[in-house]
C-alpha cells in the first residue's frame, strides 16, 4: 500500500475522500509560479528566467556634511566649526580688530564654504539701512548707444566689491546720443498718486515755445522713471546713478533725492545733484582747431538743435577755436541742421553748392557727417583732398564704415560710468557732496601726461571740476554739487 504524502503546491486539487470532512467550495487561491520573480528576493539577487543583474553599488560614503534644507545661518557655521557665533560674525564680516587666531579663522571659513553659507544681504541692509549695492536707472538698457556707460559703471562697481542693480528708465533716446525723438515725444502723464511721484501737469501745446523748450531742454520725470526709482529703493541701495544716452537736463522723481544720487551724461534742472558730463566745448574746440591747423580757413559748423545742451557747448567750442586763431567768424557758416543723416546731407549740400563754399565741415554728430559724405560725393568732391570732415560722438559703426574713415570726437562713455561710481562711492562714504579738496584738479583744457588712456581707442582722458563750492547746493548755504567734466578726445582716422 502506497504511503500517504502531503500534497505539494504543484499537485492538482483532488476531491474529498469518502468519510473525510467537508471542505469549503470556494476556489482556492492559485499558488505562485515558482518561475516568477520573488518579490522578497534581495534586490541584487539573480532571479530564474531573467538575465543576471549587476551587483548593487555599496552605499556612498560622502564625508561632506549634508546641506540643511533651510538657509544656513551663522549659528550653523559656528556649530560646525566648534566656535562661538560671535567669532563667526567677526570673521565673516571681515573684522580684523579681533584676536581670533588664524587657524580658527581658517576653520570658520572652511565651515562656511562646506555648508554653503551666504550672507543675508537683506538683514545687513536692515541693520545698516543701506546695502553694498548701487542702483542704476537708464534708458541705455533699451538703447544700442552709450552702452559703455553701463560697462564702465559695472567694472568700477565690481572692483569695489559692489553689485550694480540696473533698471530701465524712460526711453527718450530713440536712436542715438542726440535723437530727435528724445525732444519731441512727450512724457506719459502719471496717474499714480503717491507723494513720491511727480505732480501731474497738463501737456503744453506742441507748437508753443514752452513745449519746445520743455521737450528739448528738460526731459520731465515720468511714470517709468518713478517706478524704477521706487523698485530700486525697495532693495535699500547705497545710492543711485541716473544715466542718459544723450546730454540733457532732466527732472528726477522726488524719491531719487532720498539717497545719494549721481547723474551721468545729464544735469538736473534744480542744480541739486552732482553730475559727470562730457566736455562738449573742449571737444568742439579740438575738432575746429584740427581743421584750422590743416590749413582750412572756411570751416562750417553743422550743429544740433540750438536748445540742446550738447549743441550749446559744441557751438561755443567752435567759436572759441576760431577766435583763438584770429579767424573770421562767418554766421553764414553756422547751420542748425538737426540730428539725422538726411539733415546732414541737406545742410551740407546747401553749403557746398555755392561760390563761397567751405573747405571743411565740423558736424555736431557722426550721423550728420555721414550725410555730408553723400553730399560731397554727389558734388564730385574728394575727402579729404577737396573737403575735410570731422564728426562728433565716435559712433564706431558709422566712423569706421565710411570711406575714408571718419575723424571724430569721442564721447567718454566708459569713463563717465567709471567716474559716476567713484563719485557715488565718495558720496555714500561721507553722506555729503565732496568738497574741492577731494575733487580732481581743474585742467583748463590741458591734457596732462598722466591722464588715463582708453584701452580701446588709445586716447587719453582728463577731467575738469566745475561748480564745486560755488552757487547753491541742495540746501541753503551749502556749496553747489560737484560736476566732473571729462575730456572728449579726437580720434584721427583719415577724413582731414
Amino acid at each position: 500500500m502506497t504511503p500517504d504524502r502531503t500534497a505539494g503546491p504543484d499537485d492538482p486539487p483532488t476531491p474529498n475522500a469518502p468519510g473525510a470532512p467537508a471542505t469549503s467550495t470556494a476556489p482556492a487561491t492559485p499558488a505562485p509560479d515558482a518561475t516568477a520573480p520573488d518579490a522578497t528576493a534581495h534586490p541584487g539577487a539573480d532571479v530564474p528566467g531573467l538575465p543576471p543583474t549587476a551587483p548593487s553599488a555599496p552605499p556612498r560614503r560622502d564625508h561632506t556634511p549634508p546641506r540643511p534644507a533651510r538657509r544656513v545661518t551663522m549659528s550653523d557655521v559656528a556649530g560646525h566649526a566648534g566656535v562661538s557665533r560671535t567669532s563667526v560674525s567677526f570673521v565673516l564680516n571681515g573684522r580684523t580688530d579681533t584676536s581670533i587666531p588664524e587657524r580658527t579663522r581658517a576653520r570658520i571659513l572652511a565651515a562656511a564654504d562646506e555648508l554653503g553659507y551666504r550672507p543675508n544681504a537683506g538683514a545687513r541692509a536692515l541693520a545698516s539701512r543701506r546695502s553694498e549695492s548701487f542702483g542704476l536707472i537708464s534708458e541705455i538698457v533699451t538703447e544700442p548707444y552709450a552702452l559703455d556707460i553701463i560697462r564702465g559703471a559695472q567694472q568700477r562697481a565690481w572692483a569695489d566689491n559692489r553689485f550694480l542693480l540696473i533698471a530701465a528708465g524712460s526711453d527718450r533716446g530713440g536712436g542715438g546720443p542726440e535723437s530727435p525723438s528724445a525732444r519731441t515725444r512727450p512724457a506719459p502723464r502719471s496717474t499714480h498718486r503717491s507723494p513720491r511721484t511727480p505732480h501731474e501737469t497738463a501737456p503744453a501745446d506742441p507748437g508753443s515755445a514752452d513745449a519746445h523748450t520743455a521737450d528739448t531742454r528738460t526731459a520731465p520725470a515720468d511714470e517709468l522713471d518713478a517706478v524704477a526709482v521706487e523698485k530700486l529703493l525697495e532693495q535699500r541701495p547705497g545710492g543711485l546713478l541716473y544715466a542718459t544716452a544723450s546730454h540733457r537736463i532732466v527732472a528726477l522723481p522726488p524719491a531719487a533725492y532720498e539717497v545719494p544720487t549721481v547723474l551721468v551724461h545729464c544735469r538736473d534742472a534744480e542744480g541739486r545733484l552732482p553730475s559727470v558730463l562730457p566736455d562738449e566745448e573742449g571737444g568742439a574746440r579740438t575738432a575746429t582747431r584740427r581743421l584750422l591747423e590743416a590749413g582750412h580757413r572756411r570751416v562750417a559748423l553743422l550743429n544740433l538743435a540750438a536748445t540742446m545742451p550738447a549743441a550749446e557747448g559744441r557751438r561755443r567750442g567752435y567759436e572759441q577755436a576760431l577766435r583763438a586763431a584770429e579767424s573770421h567768424l562767418d554766421p553764414g557758416l553756422v547751420v542748425t541742421a538737426g540730428t539725422t543723416a538726411d539733415d546732414g546731407h541737406r545742410a551740407a549740400r546747401a553749403l557746398l553748392d555755392t561760390a563761397s563754399a567751405p573747405t571743411a565741415l565740423f558736424c555736431a554728430n557722426d550721423r550728420m557727417a555721414m550725410g555730408a559724405y553723400d553730399a560731397a560725393r554727389e558734388l564730385g568732391l574728394r575727402i579729404p583732398d577737396d573737403l575735410a570732415i570731422i564728426g562728433f560722438d565716435n559712433q564706431e559703426l558709422i566712423a569706421t564704415g565710411l570711406r575714408p574713415r571718419l575723424t571724430t570726437v569721442a564721447l567718454p562713455f566708459h569713463e563717465m560710468g567709471v567716474r559716476g561710481v567713484e563719485l557715488l562711492t565718495r558720496l555714500t562714504a561721507t553722506t555729503a557732496a565732496p568738497d574741492t579738496a577731494d575733487a580732481p584738479a581743474a585742467t583748463a583744457g590741458r591734457r596732462p601726461r598722466d591722464a588715463p588712456t582708453d584701452p580701446r581707442t588709445g586716447v587719453r582722458t582728463t577731467d575738469t571740476t566745475v561748480g564745486a563750492g560755488t552757487g547753491r547746493g541742495p540746501h541753503p548755504g551749502t556749496p553747489a554739487p560737484v560736476q566732473l567734466v571729462l575730456d572728449c578726445p579726437l580720434v584721427e582716422r583719415g577724413s582731414v
